[in-house]
């Protein structure tokens, strides 16, 4: 219940929040300026090793894509991030994020299962960009970096509107 997985209901027990496209469209407009400081603050810390480790966490994002598609990709997602909300050094920043990412993290993966907009090749741009902000390959800013991730995810979200309708 604290990580927004489920709900309780007086006397009644625990259920399953109902989240729709407007909860995930509030979780990412609160995420994003939490992720951009976050990426900022890592990348004042961020070593080498760091790199490497994200870099692996990324592979097996992909190797998880690839195998069983989206609804397998929120543990290996919220690692990668979490690698980065630590790195930024701000223990309030991490639980902050850690709180308000963990249903989207979830009810994204089962949302998307079986979507055909993502792809291997988007999955891997998207943090690909984070990693190349924190290593300094890039001239990108975090909030470039951030809104890209998010606003692909966004595209997503309203291509399956239309889908509904």
């Amino acid at each position: 219940a604290e990580e927004g997985l489920v709900v309780l209901n007086h006397h009644r027990g625990f259920a399953v929040p109902c989240l729709g496209w407007k909860d995930l469209e509030q979780i990412a407009q609160a995420r994003r300026p939490l992720e951009v400081l976050a990426l900022e603050l890592a990348r004042e810390h961020v070593h080498p090793a760091d790199i490497d480790r994200l870099t692996q966490l990324k592979e097996q994002l992909l190797t998880a894509f690839r195998t069983a598609g989206m609804r397998v990709c929120a543990t290996p997602d919220q690692a990668f991030h979490s690698l980065i909300w630590e790195l930024s050094g701000n223990p309030w920043l991490q639980a902050a994020l850690r709180r308000l990412s963990q249903p989207y993290f979830v009810y994204g993966s089962a949302f998307n299962l079986g979507r055909q907009d993502h792809s291997p090749e988007s999955m891997d741009a998207i943090h690909r960009r984070y990693i190349d902000y924190l290593a300094r390959r890039t001239s990108e800013s975090a909030a470039d970096c951030v809104d890209f991730h998010l606003n692909l995810g966004s595209l997503a979200a309203e291509s399956a509107r239309v889908e509904e309708s």
